[in-house]
């Protein structure tokens, strides 16, 4: 929750550096979906999976399974590369 805190302020206050501040909170995301993927990557190394008995289970789509966990961070993630991209302050 903090870390958001510091990425809100970033992007919302006034002053010198506008452009500097979005990118430094776009790496904070980026960083947070890297883990994420990191995280799910590695799974099989530890015995993890993605998604609880109780929770959102994979779901089949075209004959291929889905997670739905990653595919929002994959949506996610693909949004945020895009908005860097087309970062651009006056």
């Amino acid at each position: 929750m903090g870390f958001a805190l510091i990425a809100l302020f970033l992007i919302w206050s006034p002053g010198p550096n506008a452009q500097e501040r979005l990118y430094l909170a776009g790496a904070f995301a980026a960083n947070i979906y890297g883990a994420f993927f990191i995280t799910l990557f590695s799974m099989p190394f530890y015995g993890g999976r993605a998604y609880d008995d109780n929770g959102y289970r994979s779901f089949a789509v075209a004959g291929i399974t889905w997670d739905a966990n990653a595919t929002a961070f994959s949506l996610q993630t693909v949004l945020l590369l895009v908005s860097i991209a087309l970062l651009r302050v006056d």
